[in-house]
């Protein structure tokens, strides 16, 4: 099945999703997200090492997933996949070539390492801020072979120079076990800094997924977005404040994809 196609089942899918989510909800709750659980509890139990390797594209992927109640790595190992691999191959035809990637709020690495594997991005630099999560971040890194070409900060993304904290998520429609937001407290311990102040090389890929704080992401990253004009890979539940706030600098939205994951394009 060639992309297109691809991309209109995948269309499908997303428009049954918004028509009918309580059906969806149901077989999630009822169905699928038990079915990974026993599945996932049943890989754990015989994998001490918690280490999962799958195959993409002939490449062979491995993961450090030690967070067996988190609905994000049970779906991997389900699927035998990348999470949200169909929004991730999408995403990734509208990169160019030979870019810097910049992935805020990595978590464990899923997403940075596919485009760290599937892509040709010369440069990565990962932001997460989770002291819980960076190590895991670290290891996926290292067990991909992509150390050479990425650089990892144990820091959170945000308007201006400060400190904060990790507080639970107050978005409801995540699914990671491990997903929490920042909150910028003076007397907090996560360093907080915009990107105009981290990343000096000309960007060509964003993606932020920051559990609510993704405006303050914007804020802090106009210089380079007004400079570069990268490809905006964002999960966000308040879409039309994105695009607001982008309205300087000409952003559209290219496409609608599921889990309020929306890729974003200048005009």
């Amino acid at each position: 099945m060639d992309s297109t196609n691809n991309y209109s089942v995948y269309t499908l899918i997303c428009s049954i999703r918004q028509k009918y989510p309580w059906m969806i909800n149901f077989l999630n709750s009822v169905v699928i997200y038990p079915y990974r659980r026993i599945m996932a509890e049943y890989y754990y139990n015989k994998t001490p090492n918690q280490i999962y390797s799958f195959f993409h594209e002939g490449i062979r992927v491995s993961l450090f997933l030690p967070f067996r109640k988190d609905l994000i790595e049970q779906t991997i190992i389900v699927k035998k996949t990348f999470f949200e691999a169909s929004e991730l191959n999408i995403v990734r035809q509208f990169i160019p070539e030979n870019t810097v990637y910049v992935d805020i709020g990595a978590n464990i690495g899923n997403h940075l390492v596919f485009f760290g594997l599937f892509t040709s991005s010369k440069k990565i630099y990962g932001f997460e801020p989770n002291s819980e999560i960076f190590p895991i971040l670290v290891e996926n890194v290292k067990l991909n072979n992509l150390e050479q070409k990425t650089i990892l900060k144990q820091v959170a993304i945000g308007s201006e120079k400060s400190k904060g904290n990790l507080v639970e998520s107050s978005d409801k429609t995540h699914i990671a076990y491990t997903n929490k937001s920042v909150c910028v407290c003076e007397s907090g311990n996560i360093d907080i800094l915009p990107l105009d102040l981290v990343v000096e090389e000309k960007i060509g890929l964003m993606k932020i997924d920051v559990e609510g704080m993704e405006l303050d992401v914007i804020k802090g990253s106009m210089n380079r977005i007004s400079s570069d004009k990268p490809i905006i890979f964002i999960e966000s539940d308040k879409i039309e404040k994105v695009i607001e706030l982008l309205n300087p600098t000409n952003y559209y939205i290219e496409k609608s994809l599921a889990n309020y994951n929306y890729l974003l394009l200048p005009k």
